[in-house]
């Protein structure tokens, strides 16, 4: 129950993680909705059938954008459960 709150309260932190690493200069004007529909797509849509399927895949790098933010998430987790539980709920 602890964790599902920490998590489902830092989803705007993940929405800002994820525009800060997905959003570049090139689709910049994309909305917000538009670039959380890319990032599902990462995640969800195997490499091998983005291939087959001729969807745009830029060398790979978005491995490790997607690496990074799911490092990101867990670290902000992790770190205020941490927090949380050394210095709140002593």
């Amino acid at each position: 129950m602890y964790w599902t709150l920490l998590i489902l309260g830092n989803l705007p932190v993940y929405f800002f993680f994820a525009w800060l690493i997905f959003d570049n200069a090139e689709n910049a004007t994309q909305s917000f909705l538009t670039t959380l529909l890319l990032i599902l797509k990462a995640i969800f849509v195997p490499r091998i059938l983005r291939v087959l399927l001729d969807m745009d895949d830029d060398g790979g790098f978005e491995a490790f954008e997607l690496i990074g933010f799911l490092i990101a998430c867990i670290g902000t987790v992790w770190g205020e459960h941490y927090l949380l539980t050394n210095y709140v709920f002593n």
